[in-house]
């Protein structure tokens, strides 16, 4: 743990300057250089303890300043300091101005701040509660990185994205409110937040980075919304699980460990599935694609050892690195796309290279001669389904009596005068 702290301080604190330009009071200021009369609160000579109240104005040598800002670092590592007053004068909190303030338990922050900068409050651990004012329209990367006593925080209207990494190892944050006003949650946003019971996401989001809530062991249903399927806890009984129609975009590490969830049913509304987003999913053994799908990402299905087939439909156009690592149950995989999708290195490591590969007849050469898909000595014209005899007119299934056809890229099952996708979907009639 020494060895860490050591390199977290050495990271967030890369150039360290402790000059100022005057002291008044035991408070050290730095003048602006537009010479407009503001300063900034910067660090001195000697380290902020005890209670500190920083004034709205100062005057030095005969010149009054306003003080309009909090200056990178200027409280780091104050681990004496147990409290401090902020007047309305101050417009911004930079870059961790109050990282590793261990002493810290509360702070206002007043109206007049707009923004809260880079690893401002990280590891603030007695930090148990701060309020967040209206006027606040940008809380940046690590702002509260490892506040591990913070159980709430509501977060204004004013803001429209959370940054990446800002309460990741908030671990004892139990709720918060996310306002629709906010378009986007950043990478490792809420990761390893395990006290997190519930978060309501509003359809005002359309973006959620990768792992956001990677880790969130709380958590003990699906978060998602009208947008994007973001986290499935690794505790929830998954069995078959279909994920609801509308969902774009399956984020980065969205069922990440589910080690319950057996099959899993991707809709047509989906565009991407991201990276590592099925990773180490031991037990899913079925998964059906919806043919919108256009991108699989890097270790999307990593360590699923269950899997013993997978379609991949005509939409695909990209599979990432590693994508079907330890896979080492397949036993077929059918691409339904005519131009090959392209693989990332070694999407299908560890994969036996002589299962069948079932392709479009027209592009069985395409595949041999494809990067990635050339590595399979067994690729073949036509389905991994079963084939079932045209007379057999008595059967109920849209996949049997058929006759296949590829029209513009997509395939067409053919029966009794009604055209069906690949999914079994009447299409026309």
């Amino acid at each position: 743990m020494k060895k860490i702290l050591t390199l977290l301080l050495a990271t967030m604190c890369a150039v360290c300057t402790w000059a100022e330009d005057f002291e008044v009071d035991g408070i050290y200021y730095n003048i602006f250089a537009d010479k407009t009369n503001k300063v900034e609160v910067t660090s001195g000579s000697t380290k902020y303890s005890g209670s500190v109240t920083i004034p709205a104005s100062v005057t030095y040598n005969g010149t009054t300043y306003s003080v309009t800002s909090i200056g990178n670092n200027a409280f780091y590592n104050c681990y004496r300091l147990t409290s401090i007053t902020i007047p309305n004068s101050v417009t911004s909190i930079g870059t961790s101005a109050f990282a590793i303030c261990t002493g810290l338990t509360s702070i206002t922050i007043p109206n007049s701040v707009t923004s809260i900068g880079e690893s401002a409050f990280a590891w603030c651990f007695r930090l148990t509660s701060i309020t967040i004012p209206n006027s606040v329209t940008s809380i940046e990367y690590r702002a509260f990185l490892g506040c591990t006593g913070l159980t709430s925080i509501t977060i204004p209207n004013s803001v429209t994205s959370i940054e990446d990494r800002v309460f990741e190892g908030c671990s004892g944050l139990t709720s918060i409110t996310i306002p629709n006003s906010v378009t986007s949650i950043g990478d490792y946003a809420f990761y390893d937040c395990s006290g997190l019971t519930s978060i309501t996401i509003p359809n005002s989001v359309t973006s959620i980075g990768e792992a956001a809530f990677a880790g969130c062991s709380g958590l003990t249903s699906p978060v998602y919304n009208a947008h994007c399927f973001a986290y499935m806890p690794t505790s929830y009984y998954g069995g078959a699980y279909t994920i609801p129609d509308g969902i774009k975009q399956i984020v980065g590490g969205a069922f990440y460990n589910c080690s319950s969830l057996t099959s899993v049913t991707i809709p047509n509304s989906v565009t991407s599935i991201g990276d590592w987003a099925f990773k180490w999913c031991s037990s899913l053994t079925s998964v059906t694609i919806g043919n919108s799908v256009t991108s699989i990402g890097n270790e999307a299905f990593w360590g699923c050892e269950g899997l013993t087939s997978i379609t991949i439909p005509n939409s695909v156009t990209s599979i990432g690195y590693e994508a079907f690592v330890g896979c080492s149950g397949l036993t077929s995989i059918e691409s339904l796309a005519e131009t090959p999708p392209t693989l990332g290195s070694d999407a299908f490591y560890n994969v036996s290279t002589q299962i069948p590969v079932y392709v479009p007849c027209g592009s069985v050469s395409a595949y041999q001669s494809a990067e990635g898909w050339n590595a399979f000595t067994n690729i073949q014209c036509g389905s991994n389904e079963p084939s079932t005899d045209l007379e057999n007119t008595h059967s109920q299934s849209p996949m049997a009596n058929r006759q296949k056809v590829m029209r513009n890229g997509q395939l067409i099952i053919l029966r009794d005068g009604v055209e069906y996708n690949a999914q079994g979907q009447i299409i026309k009639e």
